[in-house]
């Protein structure tokens, strides 16, 4: 995983915890 991929899932995860 490249470092920009890491930070595209990091924002993902970041926006499912604020869905809730």
């Amino acid at each position: 995983m490249t470092e920009e991929e890491t930070r595209q899932v990091e924002l993902t995860n970041d926006a499912s915890v604020a869905k809730t």
